[in-house]
């Protein structure tokens, strides 16, 4: 009977412990989660978002996709899926078992398997597309609670919160992982004031394209000392830029940001740095003696080259949490080489061109052919190279028997132009290109889109659509000459106008004496000569307010040519220079670019928009080609003698009728001996 007592207890005791181990089971295990080809960023957000110590998660490779069944819910990412059939008879079999599996992108429709209805599924995909930590942790608990009936340990489930699709953000200031996140410029630099992260004057860098853990990154251009503008954005990204006005933009997605955004950066030389994301632990990276592979290198390099970006280093690889979990995050010891790389190319764009040290290295191949690289023309390439170093101001000249040397240049630039400014402040308003059509059409732009009164003056290296008077071109090549346009807003009517025109070869030509000591001289009405050869054509275009007459807008342009050489054949015999210089030294364009702008700025005064022109006619006159001499009135054949220049810069003439008739437009030509020119 004892027996029989003690079977029976213990056969309760058995009981109990499978009904108390099926309990657990079904309320108080854990939640185990899988996922399968997800992108390292995203699975490492999901897993930074649990807080939940009951759900448990876990990736799985491709090549264990039979331990599924093992889990309570299964995540399948299909972008990119590359699976064998065998491999795909796996996950249906996890799925036919009653595992919940969810696929997500699908891009091979063999691949789309998923068994939630369709509740659970919208659901998911809510979560799962607005992302965030607020979205991924109820997401998990959503699918413990509802997908896996267990109600232990789960909170409040709310359902999927949208967010925007463009926005700034931040890590939190107490709390690294809050979220913080912002609709406008403004309410992020509101933000960064409140918290001593913004630093007036201070550089920006955008960084946007996130396909790693971008706070370390962030953190260390903070400290640095740049603001710092992270952008996650769909479709305006462009006005965010527009906005911002970066320094820099961190691209760190592999491949294109595309054309319009390349021509956006490249007008307004804005760095493009695109480091690069690993997609394997650091230590195994380190260790791989390839490092990369080449559809990896041709997507993750050559690709972004093409939009311009400089700097393709491996920033960010793969860490292992305690859960096996994989997340990408900068590698700190590349991240502080990254940072001051980012340093030194943003101090390069405000240092002089003759103050920089370049060097080049080739690689020498087998045989008699030093210069070899993939059958590529080598020889030209650096000559060529060469030569566009000395269009972009490097001063090189050619040594017997000891190659090339980079001299002191000769680029424009505001540091310099400004070393020689009657008035230093007044550089806060030159802005010099590279390259532009024109430097009166960018003048234009400006004057049609901003409307405060201040004088604006741009600068250019080069012009492909340089003006003359008469819809005539203006020979612009880089390098070689002065092309400058002033920006005026002095409410005058538009008679007055043309008198800035000829004041300003007064300018001009005083400008070049006292920088050059030369004396060039103005051909009637505003050419400037030298030896015998124009060397500088003015252009006044002016926007008026039909309501008033007024000119409200005046761009007064300037090409000046500074050395000679290269002049198409048309223009060769009546073009001249000041200098004929081969190597460009003897002459600096920085000083007389500075003259211009003193002279200029003397001549027209204006204050608060304003402008009175100084008193010029004595000095026009002294410089005159044409006072006293036999010249030929181009429109109408007649001959007349120059007698004076009045008031308005018109000239007096007495034609050989012996008629006085003043002039005031029109071209002349000089007779000489019974020549023209």
């Amino acid at each position: 009977m004892k027996k029989k007592s003690k079977i029976i207890l213990g056969g309760c005791i058995v009981v109990a412990a499978l009904i108390g181990l099926s309990v657990w089971n079904t309320w108080f295990s854990a939640t185990k989660i899988a996922f399968v080809n997800f992108q390292t960023i995203q699975q490492g957000s999901i897993s930074k978002a649990n807080d939940n110590s009951f759900i448990k998660l876990s990736e799985v490779s491709l090549d264990n996709l039979d331990r599924l069944t093992s889990y309570d819910m299964v995540f399948i990412n299909g972008m990119g899926l590359r699976i064998v059939e065998e491999q795909r008879q796996q996950i249906q079999q996890a799925a036919d078992k009653g595992i919940p599996v969810y696929t997500s992108m699908a891009t091979n429709p063999a691949n789309n398997i998923c068994n939630l209805d369709s509740i659970q599924q919208n659901l998911i995909r809510g979560y799962l597309s607005n992302g965030g930590k607020t979205n991924y942790r109820n997401m998990l608990n959503y699918i413990r609670k509802a997908i896996d009936g267990k109600a232990s340990a789960v909170p409040e489930v709310e359902d999927p919160i949208e967010r925007p699709s463009d926005m700034l953000y931040h890590a939190g200031i107490s709390n690294p992982d809050d979220e913080q996140e912002f609709l406008t410029v403004a309410d992020y630099e509101k933000f960064m004031q409140e918290n001593n992260l913004y630093k007036e004057g201070a550089r920006k860098i955008m960084i946007t394209g996130q396909m790693a853990d971008a706070t370390d990154l962030i953190k260390a251009l903070e400290n640095a000392g740049y603001n710092v503008y992270p952008v996650q954005s769909m479709t305006r990204f462009m006005s965010f830029i527009e906005e911002v006005q970066p320094d820099a933009v961190i691209n760190m997605a592999h491949g294109r940001m595309g054309d319009k955004m390349v021509d956006y950066l490249k007008a307004r030389n804005i760095l493009l740095f695109a480091p690069l994301t690993i997609n394997s632990l650091v230590d195994e990276w380190e260790n791989d003696p390839m490092g990369m592979s080449g559809g990896f290198m041709s997507q993750s390099i050559v690709t972004p080259e093409i939009d311009g970006a400089i700097r393709p280093f491996a920033l960010f690889a793969q860490y292992e949490d305690k859960e096996g979990l994989r997340h990408s995050y900068a590698v700190p010891e590349r991240l502080k080489t990254f940072v001051s790389t980012i340093d030194n190319y943003l101090n390069l764009k405000t240092k002089p061109n003759f103050e920089k040290k370049v060097a080049i290295y080739y690689y020498k191949g087998p045989g008699q052919n030093a210069l070899t690289a993939a059958g590529m023309e080598v020889v030209p390439s650096l000559y060529n190279l060469l030569l566009r170093m000395k269009q972009e101001g490097y001063n090189i000249s050619a040594k017997r028997n000891s190659g090339y040397i980079l001299n002191k240049s000769n680029v424009l630039s505001v540091i310099e132009i400004k070393k020689h400014l009657n008035n230093p402040k007044i550089a806060d308003s030159i802005e010099i290109h590279r390259l532009v059509s024109s430097t009166n059409n960018v003048a234009k732009e400006y004057a049609l889109n901003d409307k405060t009164t201040d004088v604006r003056i741009f600068i250019s290296e080069e012009q492909s659509g340089g003006k003359g008077r008469r819809g005539r071109s203006f020979y612009s090549p880089p390098g070689s000459g002065i092309y400058i346009s002033f920006l005026f807003h002095p409410q005058i009517k538009a008679v007055d106008a043309v008198r800035l025109t000829t004041v300003t070869s007064v300018a001009v030509s005083k400008a070049i004496e006292k920088s050059t000591g030369l004396e060039p001289q103005i051909k009637w009405v505003n050419d400037v000569f030298f030896n015998g050869k124009k060397i500088c054509g003015i252009l006044t275009e002016a926007l008026t307010d039909l309501e008033t007459g007024m000119v409200d807008s005046v761009i007064i342009g300037i090409g000046v040519n500074v050395f000679g050489g290269g002049f198409p054949e048309e223009l060769a015999k009546v073009a001249g220079a000041l200098s004929d210089s081969e190597d460009c030294t003897d002459i600096d364009r920085n000083v007389i670019a500075a003259e211009i702008i003193n002279q200029m700025l003397d001549f027209v005064r204006c204050d608060d928009g304003d402008c009175v022109i100084k008193d010029y006619i004595e000095d026009y006159k002294s410089r005159s080609m044409v006072l006293g001499e036999r010249i030929k009135i181009l429109n109408t054949g007649e001959f007349a003698l120059v007698q004076d220049i009045n008031e308005s810069g018109a000239l007096v003439l007495k034609l050989d009728s012996s008629e006085t008739r003043i002039l005031d437009s029109g071209e002349v030509s000089i007779r000489v001996s019974g020549t023209e020119k």
